[in-house]
Order: structure tokens, then C-alpha cells, then sequence
């Protein structure tokens, strides 16, 4: 387990972009995903609150189509839609116009993770420094059974080559049990 530095500042501008399209169709409710409550909140709500404590000059917060409840929750931070859902990277370029002219680090979280800690955020924040050598850091984990996860297929060198969603991955890459969180 690596140990988390609570003083962790960079100089390098932070943009984070917030997942939050899914229907929740799989939860069996045709309440978004996002706005179903943890502890008495929406989840959007608590990844957002999580997002603002590491000082992001953007914040942009990808929604599906007939999603305004969470439009509104997301306030004053800016929502963009992704009208057809077509997968994590297609999710994240629906950001793109949103992140016009910033130059800096992007954090990409999800909107249904309210567990996420701001000590998380910083040590992947961190993990990046605003440096070449380091310019991709993914939140992973290892799952016995990876079903339904998306893997991460890494290089000899321990890079990350690919993220493939499960429904997507040969064969072989679906015995990889590093998922994407």
C-alpha cells in the first residue's frame, strides 16, 4: 500500500471531467445512477464536494441526455451531454470542448464512486506532477472475478496499454483481473 502525502501541491493546472451518464438500468431504477443516495446524498453530490477539495480550475460534468436533475446538482460547475453512450473514452471526448484552451493535467473520476477520497485525487494528482515521464495514472484494482469490469491491459513494463470495456475484450483479455475503478 503506498502511503498518501497529505501536503501534496502542484504547480500544473487541474481540470477534472465527472462520469456521470449511466441510466442505472442494470440497479433496475430509472432514477440516474449518480442521484441514487449514499448516506442521505446523491453520489454526484459527494463526488463533487470530494472533486472541489482538490482546487480544480475546471470541473466538467458529463451527463446523459433527459439527465437535468443532475445538470442542476452539478452546478455551477459546467455539463456537457453525451447523447449516445458509447462507451468511458467516448464519454470523456464529449469533455473536450468544455477543456478549450486549458492546458494542464486532466482527472477523469466517475460519478457513481462516492467513496473516492480527496487523498486519492491527490496522490493521482500528484502522480502526474505536470511531467512527460508520468502522463496517464489509472485507479485500478484486482478482482478475482473482473465480470462486467473494464481491464486494463498493461505492457511488460507495466504501462498502460489499453482500457477495454468487458464487453469488448478477446478472450484473452478477459482473464486480466486488473479492472478499471
Amino acid at each position: 500500500m503506498t502511503e498518501v502525502r497529505k501536503d501534496i501541491s502542484s504547480d500544473t493546472p487541474l481540470a477534472v471531467i465527472i462520469l456521470a451518464a449511466g441510466n442505472g438500468t442494470r440497479m433496475g431504477s430509472e432514477i440516474p445512477k449518480v442521484l441514487h443516495p449514499v448516506a442521505g446524498r446523491a453520489m454526484i453530490r459527494q463526488v463533487l464536494d470530494t472533486v472541489e477539495t482538490v482546487s480544480p480550475e475546471r470541473v466538467v460534468v458529463v451527463v446523459g441526455s433527459q439527465m437535468e436533475k443532475v445538470k442542476t446538482i452539478s452546478q455551477p460547475h459546467i455539463t456537457v451531454v453525451q447523447e449516445e453512450q458509447l462507451g468511458t473514452a467516448h464519454a470523456v471526448i464529449q469533455a473536450r470542448g468544455a477543456l478549450d484552451g486549458f492546458l494542464g493535467d486532466v482527472l477523469v473520476v466517475f460519478g457513481d464512486t462516492p467513496l473516492i477520497t480527496s487523498d486519492t485525487m491527490q496522490f493521482m494528482k500528484h502522480s502526474l506532477g505536470g511531467n512527460d515521464e508520468n502522463n496517464l495514472v489509472v485507479l485500478g484494482f484486482h478482482l478475482e472475478n473482473p465480470t462486467g469490469y473494464g481491464r486494463i491491459r498493461c505492457s511488460q513494463d507495466g504501462g498502460v496499454e489499453a482500457i477495454v470495456e468487458d464487453l469488448d475484450a478477446t478472450a484473452e483479455e478477459l482473464q486480466i483481473t486488473l479492472c478499471n475503478s
